[in-house]
């Protein structure tokens, strides 16, 4: 999961409802190039690292701990793979 600083979710007014996202943070290795791409087209440059979203925001009551033993639950027996992005 993100870090507290950069998790994706909003508490929706007089809800326990959540808007979340799921995103990876990776070790880029032109992190300059995307940094200088994102200050010009990315609002949310100064309040999230670069990243890869993997699922756009969505609605959820779960807690962060519900939705980390679904996702784990889920994805038990995959497996990993590679991916080149250019």
């Amino acid at each position: 999961m993100a870090a507290a600083d950069e998790r994706c979710y909003t508490k929706l007014e007089n809800s326990n409802t959540k808007k979340r996202c799921i995103m990876i943070f990776s070790q880029f290795s032109n992190i300059n190039i995307i940094e200088s791409i994102r200050e010009k087209y990315d609002p949310l440059t100064n309040n999230v690292r670069p990243h890869i979203t993997i699922i756009f925001p969505f609605e959820s009551n779960m807690s962060e701990e519900e939705l980390q033993e679904y996702l784990v639950a889920s994805l038990n027996g995959m497996k990993s793979f590679h991916l080149i992005l250019g």
